[in-house]
């Protein structure tokens, strides 16, 4: 049990699978998911920050769909995702509730999400 490897978001993301990064930002996680060889589609609200993100992701070869949208409003199908990431998003939005239903909305049955918010104690590490 000692030498069980962790998983890590690499063990999760293979070529068959379709990516949605709901609230890309500057497209940190987008480098790395651009580059494993499934399809991504990254959403963001801000033009500004879906212009940083593509710029990201073209210095790292990597390729990606980028939707200018709110996440209340996931201009996708249902059952579209295998991969739903959504990363301190959660807290700037006025209904978190309904943007997690629109996530689960685009995921299929199965889809494995990776969903994060801030933490009180590492705020005040990264804040200090």
């Amino acid at each position: 049990m000692l030498n069980q490897r962790l998983k890590t978001i690499a063990d999760y993301i293979y070529e068959d699978e379709i990516v949605v990064d709901v609230g890309c930002g500057s497209g940190g996680p987008l480098q790395f998911l651009s580059t494993r060889g499934a399809r991504v589609t990254a959403i963001d609200v801000s033009e500004e920050a879906i212009s940083v993100a593509r710029d990201a992701v073209a210095s790292q070869g990597g390729i990606v769909d980028f939707v200018l949208a709110p996440t209340q409003e996931i201009p996708l199908p249902d059952n579209y995702a295998t991969r739903v990431v959504c990363m301190e998003v959660l807290e700037h939005v006025d209904d978190p509730e309904y943007s997690l239903s629109e996530m689960f909305r685009v995921g299929q049955s199965g889809a494995l999400y990776l969903l994060t918010v801030p933490d009180a104690i590492a705020e005040r590490i990264i804040g200090g």
